[in-house]
């Protein structure tokens, strides 16, 4: 008996090809997502590690760090003023006992996702955060870090919010903020939930 094998026919080539590309239509959204909150997630752990950079030096160096938008100020006197954190990323600075402004790390928004630090529960953006000598937040207001992608799903969002301590803790869309570490209690003794600050 002589066997014999045979390569696919025209018809069954172009039936597997159809059917890859219905698979690639249904996962390629999926993939696009996946993408996305791996990059949001780089940024909210980039954020926080330059929160955590930035007291850890101001408390070893026994200096003011402070954290704001790029560039950063060229003379010691200099203030950040830009509220644009997205844009050109941001820096950890102090200025050292000659005055001169030192960059201790500069962080970048590579993707380009749209996010914002904000006073957290509002819509107030800030310019900038500092860290006394001792390592604590030294203008004794929380901070929310907010980042985004409103094209892959206008409800994904995820955040740093800095403490008063200048302790960082994760927080993510309006399902789960942490909001039971983070509340002020009202006059009845109610404690009401935090936003996280505005979408991006």
């Amino acid at each position: 008996m002589i066997n014999s094998s045979r390569g696919m026919t025209l018809v069954e080539l172009m039936i597997v090809i159809a059917i890859a590309a219905i698979l690639l239509t249904v996962a390629a959204p999926s993939f696009k997502g996946l993408i996305a909150r791996s990059n949001i997630e780089t940024l909210q752990d980039q954020f926080a590690l330059s929160v955590i950079t930035a007291r850890t030096e101001a408390a070893s160096r026994g200096v003011k760090v402070r954290l704001c938008p790029s560039p950063m100020p060229t003379t010691a006197t200099g203030k950040c003023v830009k509220k644009d954190w997205a844009t050109d990323g941001w820096v950890a600075f102090y200025v050292d006992s000659a005055d001169k402004v030192q960059m201790i790390a500069e962080f970048k928004n590579k993707p380009g996702y749209p996010l914002g630090v904000f006073e957290a529960g509002t819509t107030t953006k800030v310019a900038e955060i500092t860290f006394n000598s001792q390592g604590y937040n030294a203008e004794r207001k929380r901070f929310t870090f907010v980042v985004c992608d409103k094209s892959v799903d206008p409800t994904y969002a995820k955040g740093v919010m800095v403490e008063l301590s200048g302790r960082t803790v994760f927080t993510q869309d309006k399902s789960n903020l942490h909001n039971e570490k983070f509340h002020t209690p009202t006059a009845g003794g109610t404690s009401p939930s935090l936003p996280l600050s505005p979408r991006c």
